[in-house]
């Protein structure tokens, strides 16, 4: 749905008509793309506008409980993308950000901005033959102003997660701000006029990034009270404080032809940085390195890039063996020695495994393995060489931050919430099957057509195929006892893996009667991942990242609130890898995956009334034991 508004405007003497455009984002569901353009009043049709402005409202709440922000933050333009690094995978500011005594810049910044919409200005434009009147600040005042991000009215709005009345913060990235095809001067100037322009405004940056914000509703924010000129600049490139050490005969024999001056003048920094240069080859000549002048280059600062060391380049380059020569040598004061971005080794290597993680977000990546055993490795010597406790391998290649993850991935949260969501959908399922008169009835035996289960509870997750030929009571009930299995699984903190369900469901000590039905149901096509596909998927749906209603229990948000938070909570996507559930099986199943997973031999629609006592097969008959 498109909202549309045009209202009228006098600037200096003249008349101007701004027109405003708002609408859900095509691809991105957790944002909105706002326009505003501004023209003189009656003009010509295929004039162009003397003012424009752009940009997304970001409902980040939503995006990093759902863990979708790098997903979506990917899709609507470069801006988008590039602000979404400043946040981890739950949208919250980075601490180095906040804490980091470089990166921090100013410091007005902090937990505040992980917290309430985004109003994210991303173009902000005035045609030549205006510019100098002070209408691009006018026209960003508007952007932000109270009327001008109002949405539309609330008869208008019948979306899920509707926008705010009022974002908490705007961002802009006003050096990216400008037409593409100029040169570097061009855009040099054109960035400082957008700097300046912002900052009238009141924008002002975040920590040394290339982002300023600025608090919409906090009209007492340290950042309305900071000076433009007393702004963090942008991080530059360090100058060289010293003539490098002159190349021994050895250290030139590591040069390669085809490397760029700086390379030469750095043989060792280019040799860790480069992908042709084997660890061991990097140790060998570390070995040999004796000379005063060959050792400095151990702990020298490379101002390309940006003052690391080679321990820094090792780390973020995941070389464990070179990390460990390099302690072994005069390379351990560097542990401590931060970059010009103020980054220790640790904090690069540190950076380097979340990129990679963020990059496995953003392209919607099904099954990523988790951090290298070399980064896991190497993240373990650091720490251990900085006196830091070093977490478990499991914990440390999925990415654990409370320490409690089972296997290193499926937090308490998320144990907590599938096993609430199991059981419920259980009882659902019971509930409804009994008060769902059966289609067909032979004695014992009932059977609902396809049109009859959409009655029932849970349903909609077994596929269309099995539906169709119409199911037994026997077949629902088998489901049912497969969805107690899963939540008695992880009602005891452990993984619901599909072995582990399987032999839990037909474990007949309990309850005969169930685990023939479960038999039943696995015969006639129904599998777990069926069961385990709906329990995550309504989990999603009405959890945190969802729309919430499981929170609005108050015991349930209770127990939640009480069990440790982490970064892999809500992340349902390496839940549904780890457990192997099939990547195109997400959500209410479709004839697509039942086409390649189930057998057509299950899918016969005659009545089954074997009986056997062995317990390898369960009649109809035997439906009312249960």
């Amino acid at each position: 749905m498109v909202h549309k508004a045009s209202t009228l405007h006098v600037l200096h003497n003249s008349t101007y008509t701004l027109n405003y455009r708002f609408e859900r984002h095509s691809e991105a569901h957790g944002i909105f793309d706002f326009s505003y353009t501004l023209e003189p009043l009656n003009a010509l049709p295929q004039s162009s506008p003397v003012a424009l402005a752009s940009g997304h409202i970001i409902l980040r709440d939503y995006l990093g409980a759902s863990r979708k922000w790098y997903t979506e933050m990917d899709i609507p333009s470069q801006e988008t993308a590039e602000l979404s690094l400043l946040f981890d995978a739950r949208a919250r500011l980075l601490d180095e950000y906040i804490s980091n005594r470089y990166l921090r810049g100013s410091g007005v910044w902090g937990h505040e901005l992980s917290e309430g919409s985004i109003l994210l200005v991303t173009d902000l434009s005035v045609e030549e033959p205006y510019r100098g009147r002070g209408i691009g600040s006018w026209l960003l005042r508007h952007v932000l102003s109270e009327p001008a991000i109002t949405r539309p009215p609330a008869t208008h709005r019948r979306w899920l997660h509707p926008p705010p009345a009022k974002c908490e913060f705007a961002i802009a990235w006003p050096a990216g701000i400008g037409g593409a095809s100029t040169s570097p001067e061009q855009h040099r100037k054109q960035s400082d006029v957008a700097v300046r322009t912002f900052h009238t405004v009141g924008f002002r940056r975040i920590g040394r990034s290339v982002f300023f914000a600025r608090a919409l509703k906090d009209t007492l924010h340290p950042s309305l009270s900071l000076e433009a000129h007393e702004d963090a600049s942008e991080i530059s490139r360090p100058e060289l404080s010293r003539p490098l050490p002159a190349l021994s005969p050895f250290m030139r024999t590591l040069v390669q032809a085809d490397w760029p001056e700086n390379a030469r003048r750095l043989p060792l920094h280019a040799m860790i940085v480069s992908d042709d240069c084997s660890d061991s080859r990097i140790v060998d000549a570390l070995s040999q390195l004796t000379t005063p002048n060959e050792l400095a280059h151990i702990c020298l600062a490379d101002p390309v890039a940006m003052n690391a060391t080679p321990l820094h380049l090792a780390a973020m380059r995941s070389r464990a063996s070179v990390v460990i020569k390099l302690l072994t040598m005069n390379a351990r004061g560097n542990l401590f020695t931060a970059t010009a971005h103020g980054r220790l080794p640790l904090d690069c290597l540190q950076q380097k495994m979340r990129e990679e993680r963020v990059f496995a977000s953003a392209v919607g990546m099904q099954n990523w393995p988790g951090h290298s055993a070399l980064s896991i490795e190497t993240q373990a010597i650091l720490l251990a060489a900085m006196g830091k406790p070093v977490p478990n391998e499991d914990a440390a290649r999925w990415g654990c931050t409370c320490g409690h993850c089972v296997k290193g991935w499926f937090s308490l949260r998320m144990l907590y919430q599938v096993s609430v969501r199991a059981e419920v959908a259980m009882d659902m399922l019971q509930h409804s099957l009994d008060l769902t008169p059966a289609d067909e009835t032979r004695g014992r035996t009932r059977l609902y057509k396809s049109s009859t289960l959409d009655n029932v509870h849970f349903m909609k997750y077994i596929p269309e195929q099995i539906c169709a030929q119409g199911v037994h009571a026997t077949f629902i009930k088998g489901y049912g006892a497969v969805l107690r299995a899963i939540a008695s699984i992880t009602r005891r903190n452990k993984i619901p893996t599909l072995q582990l369900v399987t032999s839990h469901a037909l474990d007949g000590r309990d309850d005969h009667f169930a685990a023939r039905a479960v038999d039943f149901f696995l015969k006639k096509g129904g599998r777990v991942e069926h069961a385990l596909n709906g329990v995550l998927h309504a989990a999603s749906e009405l959890g945190p990242g969802g729309d919430g209603s499981f929170l609005e229990i108050e015991d349930f948000a209770d127990d939640l609130a009480a069990l440790p938070d982490c970064e892999n909570d809500e992340d349902y996507p390496l839940l549904r890898a780890n457990l192997c559930l099939p990547s195109n099986l997400n959500g209410p199943a479709s004839s697509a995956w039942a086409d390649k997973f189930l057998n057509p031999a299950d899918l016969d629609d005659t009545m089954d009334t074997s009986s056997s006592s062995s317990g390898q097969g369960v009649s109809e008959s035997e439906d009312e034991g249960y």
